[in-house]
């Protein structure tokens, strides 16, 4: 699939997950406590940043790397969308239970960083299927 109707599709679903979320917080009250709201609650937001984060991570990939061809941008935009939006929502998560400190947030930092160099120094480093084998 192209690059140009991939992210149509995702500005289409960020577009509707924005909605979702909206009428969950208009008609839902999810400071009531009931999981299900919470879930619905987590859930739409999730999607709804994700989306968000990843059109402007994409445009800023494209108009600041232009070096770059565009599936991968379309792949480090959605990683890095989803450690983004993971980090917010957790965070949110946390606050909304009374459990987010200082330390808590940094450890959080420290595991989705960790994780973003792991994906980024096995892009420069690829391995074959057979290799990691020693025979």
């Amino acid at each position: 699939m192209r690059p140009a109707w991939y992210n149509l599709l995702i500005l289409i679903g960020t577009v509707g997950a924005w909605a979702s979320w909206w009428s969950v917080v208009a008609n839902i009250e999810p400071a009531g406590g009931s999981p299900t709201a919470l879930a619905y609650f987590f859930s739409t937001l999730f999607f709804a940043l994700m989306g968000t984060i990843y059109l402007v991570a994409y445009f800023l990939q494209m108009r600041l790397i232009g070096r770059q061809a565009p599936t991968q941008c379309v792949r480090a935009s959605t990683r890095q969308a989803v450690l983004f939006t993971t980090l917010l929502c957790a965070s949110l998560a946390l606050q909304g239970w009374r459990l987010l400190t200082w330390f808590n947030a940094l450890l959080l930092i420290a595991l989705l960083t960790f994780i973003e160099l792991m994906f980024i120094s096995r892009q420069r480093h690829p391995v074959a299927a057979g290799e990691w084998r020693r025979t």
